[in-house]
């Protein structure tokens, strides 16, 4: 028996039919790439491309201050940005204004005793001495890729989120 290049088998109808089995062919490799990619988005949406999660979540450490926060969010959902010192004081915070208008910021905890802009920073200030996590609650107000410094008591830590509109 001749092999044919065709995985379906191939019948003479008595009809003339142009059947385009090669057409076909071509349409249900497509239909399987659909069905991963089907498969495929909500398993990275569950790690976290979308949002919180496993493939979202960035930690940065410099010395003994830690700063954590999510790569991917949503557009007008409120994200978190938190900073955590092991030993030392958090006596201020400074973000780059540029950074800052792509933000709503909701609350800051604990609250700034200061707050000002110097150049093209604006900075927070704490008082006492024993403040050791500050968490930013902030809602996003554009979307796309947005980049930025977080400057904690001289530690720079680059920030870099992409949000989904």
């Amino acid at each position: 028996m001749a092999t044919s290049k065709h995985t379906v088998e191939t019948i003479k109808p008595q009809l003339q039919i142009d059947e385009q089995l090669p057409l076909h062919e071509k349409g249900w490799k497509v239909q399987r790439v659909g069905w991963v990619l089907i498969l495929f988005v909500p398993v990275l949406a569950a790690l976290g491309l979308f949002g919180e999660g496993l493939l979202s979540s960035r930690q940065l450490t410099s010395r003994s201050i830690t700063a954590r926060f999510d790569r991917f969010y949503r557009y007008e959902k409120e994200m978190k940005i938190e900073v955590r010192s092991t030993t030392e004081h958090i006596a201020y915070i400074a973000m780059p204004q540029q950074y800052i208008k792509n933000f709503r910021i909701v609350r800051i905890i604990p609250e700034p005793q200061v707050h000002k802009a110097v150049q093209d920073k604006v900075v927070f200030q704490f008082e006492g001495t024993d403040n050791k996590q500050v968490s930013i609650y902030a809602v996003p107000e554009s979307y796309g890729s947005i980049k930025g410094t977080l400057d904690v008591n001289n530690n720079a830590f680059p920030l870099h989120h992409f949000i989904y509109p």
